[in-house]
């Protein structure tokens, strides 16, 4: 396999800095009216299904990466962009998993688009439109100021803000929410996880091939983690 770049999440927390001067006060959230489709997979405990060898539980071409390409472990997210379980994720777990697993060579980890409604699209849109060095930068700062933009009727012009200040020009956020190829291009890849993966709601995890479902917590993921890293060792001998 050839050897993929890893990214940084570095300047998270400077972006998200200015962009929070375009926000002086804050504003409440609407009704949240596609909340019941946004939500995790709920269980008392963390659990797994049978592994999935189907392709789309592995690394793809189109995919950014953080880590190593021959890391042992590959986690697969799905994800919508207007999902607070996704973006409690991304704050508290994934630098969890980035510290003790992917700088170490243990995993390599993706997160592909699963919009569910028209903010979460348009967000996950513009993370495409970003130089592939932002791409996990901007991704996070979408997710950390979900409730600047999310759940607001002018999602689109706080998104153009935010884009703004992350070094978009007002004519290439424009281009981009205008771009039809890569509109499509999202709306496909959900469906197609949907009918490949059935996948119906976010986040959904794959360690390995196998779904990660249950109440997401750091020892939930340690423990599916190991489990993974155990077994790429047994069938590595």
């Amino acid at each position: 396999m050839t050897k993929r770049r890893t990214f940084s999440l570095v300047s998270i927390a400077a972006i998200a800095a200015l962009t929070a001067l375009y926000f002086a006060s804050t504003q409440e959230s609407i009704a949240q009216n596609d909340a019941q489709h946004d939500h995790a997979h709920e269980h008392d405990a963390a659990n797994t299904t049978i592994a999935s060898d189907h392709p789309l539980t592995q690394i793809q071409d189109a995919d950014k990466v953080l880590g190593e390409a021959d890391a042992p472990v590959t986690i697969i997210e799905y994800s919508s962009m207007s999902c607070p379980h996704c973006a409690a994720f991304h704050k508290e777990l994934l630098p969890h998993i980035k510290t003790n697993y992917i700088e170490k060579g243990i995993v390599k980890y993706t997160n592909r688009a699963f919009p569910l409604n028209e903010p979460a699209l348009r967000a996950a849109m513009l993370t495409k439109c970003v130089d592939d060095d932002k791409y996990f930068t901007f991704t996070n700062v979408l997710f950390d100021m979900q409730d600047k933009w999310a759940f607001t009727p002018a999602f689109l012009e706080d998104l153009k803000k935010i884009a703004t200040v992350g070094g978009f020009s007002p004519d290439k956020f424009d281009a981009c929410m205008a771009d039809k190829t890569l509109e499509d291009a999202m709306i496909t890849s959900r469906q197609e996880a949907t009918e490949a993966l059935n996948i119906n709601a976010t986040p959904t995890f794959f360690i390995n091939g196998v779904e990660l479902k249950g109440h997401l917590t750091k020892e939930g993921f340690d423990a599916a983690i190991a489990v993974a890293q155990d077994k790429a060792a047994t069938d590595k001998e």
